[in-house]
């Protein structure tokens, strides 16, 4: 093996000692650079990938936050529409009349009162046999099932009359109430 020195010229050499100094300036600037980019750039999105995930994390809460505000405001309305528990005794008494409008005969009336659980509304259900001619019964059912009053039909049994021409059915209707004024929409405060 043979060792061969490189001979520069003298103009060379001087031209490499100015040349060596700015070589060494772009190391350490360079060196510099990289030791930056690692010290504050790759931490910094670290910290940005965590942002982003905690915003994402935060614009869901708050759209199930502004979901549940909503449905809680359209429950307020519903339980405002709501009939009051006195007057469950007058459904009685307007399912009568409508009987009676539709030439639907209903010889009495069963009422059972569930109370509230929990703070929700108290569930009120009428229970009764009418009989009539078919489509006396049908409007009858028609415009109680229409009605204004959230009266919903539970039960539904129909049948043949012992008169001719006449059906006879079993039915029960029911009714949610306002919950008392202290128990509605607990938790409504805290959103």
């Amino acid at each position: 093996m043979t060792i061969q020195l490189v001979l520069l010229s003298p103009t060379a050499r001087q031209a490499s000692r100015f040349i060596r100094p700015l070589a060494v300036l772009a190391a350490v600037a360079l060196t510099t650079s990289l030791g930056l980019y690692l010290l504050l750039l790759v931490p910094a999105q670290g910290r940005l990938t965590q942002a982003n995930t905690t915003y994402d994390l935060l614009r869901q809460q708050q759209i199930r936050h502004q979901t549940a505000r909503k449905a809680l405001g359209e429950l307020a309305k519903v339980w405002e529409q709501l009939p009051a528990q006195r007057d469950f005794t007058s459904f009685g008494i307007d399912i009568a009349q409508l009987a009676q409008k539709n030439n639907v005969r209903i010889p009495g009336m069963g009422y059972d009162l569930e109370p509230a659980k929990d703070g929700l509304a108290a569930k009120g259900a009428i229970s009764f046999e009418a009989s009539g001619a078919y489509e006396a019964i049908r409007h009858f059912i028609y415009q109680l099932e229409t009605s204004d009053s959230y009266l919903f039909i539970e039960k539904l049994t129909a049948g043949r009359s012992k008169k001719p021409d006449r059906v006879a059915f079993k039915i029960q209707v029911g009714t949610y109430f306002k919950p008392a004024q202290g128990n509605s929409l607990q938790g409504a405060e805290d959103l």
